[in-house]
């Protein structure tokens, strides 16, 4: 799994994201093929450079476009749509600027967002080449520190605003923010809302320990007393290591038999796993310890459906380490006919495979046989 860690000691944007990214190896090449894919996305070049910030080799990133329309978010969403940009690059460079569309809407009180900096080609190159670089390294997890914020005003297409501006404060709402006496804007609405589409807020400025095998650099616009720079940890391992949130909860006053609906709103809310296991409680009440496990995103939503749903009036969490292998479905054609084999897998390298219970129960009923010789006999493909 490829995660990554984002120290916004002076803040982010999105072209200190795209230069950080640059810096950790995305080739620039790679980013402006990728664009060429955007059809109406023209009359611009891409321009990197290497500068030191207070002592510090970074990376600065810089889009120069001839004059272009402000556009709305319409149709910037339609000019990813239309693109020949894979799927997944266009789900994720539309997320962004959903999340940014609905930050302006909230504080302009509209439905009917009209973006003038956002809008303009070079944030756009910015938020869909994140996308791209997102994609290019398979980043699947994004931590990050506190967010630092600037204070006094900056100049926007509707007048004077404050630092932060009113699209930044929205869109980390949740997150860990440091504020700071810096006259300056040093997070952005566009970096904003990278952070807001890819991290999870209740992790935002906690420690994280990892080992990661590369660190990015990139250069912010301005000079500060400190170093204007976003740094990006790389993390990258062979098996797939993650934290899940196990929630648990003693249960003593509820039939058994509402369970089984309990169990069917938390798989459907997202767990991964729900499980009960029999105890004992005080005056030797005999009674039911529930579990959770879920992804840390979803906990929150979790919790609110055992108290809903359950006698509970409490909830214990925990955040844990988890290594799982990588996994894939493959689909084979056998004497019983299409069965799926689940493989896991360290790398590359396929270490072991399990048909399907569902395919084996499936042809069990089918064909009458018993499962355990279905199984072994699917087990030999």
């Amino acid at each position: 799994m490829v995660s990554i860690y984002l120290d916004c000691q002076s803040g982010i944007s999105g072209d200190m994201f795209l230069a950080a990214m640059i810096d950790l190896g995305m080739p620039v090449s790679h980013l402006k093929k990728e664009l060429k894919k955007i059809s109406n996305l023209n009359n611009f070049t891409i321009q990197t450079q290497n500068v030191m910030k207070n002592g510090i080799s970074a990376v600065k990133f810089t889009v120069k476009a001839g004059k272009q329309p402000s556009r709305h978010h319409y149709q910037i969403i339609k000019m990813i749509q239309s693109s020949k940009l894979k799927d997944c690059v266009k789900k994720t460079a539309q997320m962004i600027f959903d999340n940014l569309a609905s930050a302006e809407g909230k504080i302009h009180a509209t439905d009917h967002v009209h973006f003038h900096e956002v809008g303009a080609v070079d944030s756009i190159v910015d938020i869909v080449g994140a996308a791209i670089a997102v994609d290019y390294f398979g980043i699947k997890k994004i931590l990050c520190s506190h967010i630092p914020l600037g204070r006094g005003f900056t100049v926007a297409s509707h007048g004077k605003i404050m630092l932060p501006s009113p699209a930044t404060a929205e869109l980390l709402s949740g997150f860990a923010v440091r504020f700071t006496d810096i006259d300056s804007e040093l997070t952005t609405p566009t970096g904003a809302a990278i952070i807001k589409s890819f991290a999870d807020p209740d992790l935002s400025g906690q420690k994280y320990n990892t080992t990661y095998e590369k660190i990015g650099y990139g250069a912010g616009e301005r000079d500060l007393d400190t170093p204007n720079i976003l740094r990006i940890f790389l993390e990258h391992k062979q098996i797939n290591s993650n934290q899940i949130m196990v929630l648990e909860t003693n249960i003593d006053d509820m039939s058994p038999q509402f369970f089984e609906i309990v169990m069917d709103y938390l798989f459907k809310a997202g767990a991964l796993d729900v499980f009960i296991t029999n105890i004992m409680m005080k005056k030797s009440r005999p009674a039911f310890k529930l579990t959770v496990i879920c992804n840390q995103v979803d906990h929150k939503r979790i919790a609110e459906i055992i108290l809903k749903n359950t006698t509970s009036f409490g909830i214990r969490m925990r955040l844990e380490d988890r290594i799982v292998l990588e996994r894939k479905i493959d689909t084979y054609k056998t004497d019983y006919g299409p069965v799926r084999i689940k493989n896991g897998m360290i790398g590359k390298k396929v270490i072991k495979r399990m048909p399907e219970y569902d395919d084996v129960k499936r042809i069990s009923k089918k064909k009458k046989e018993s499962p355990l010789k279905i199984f072994y006999d699917l087990m030999k493909i």
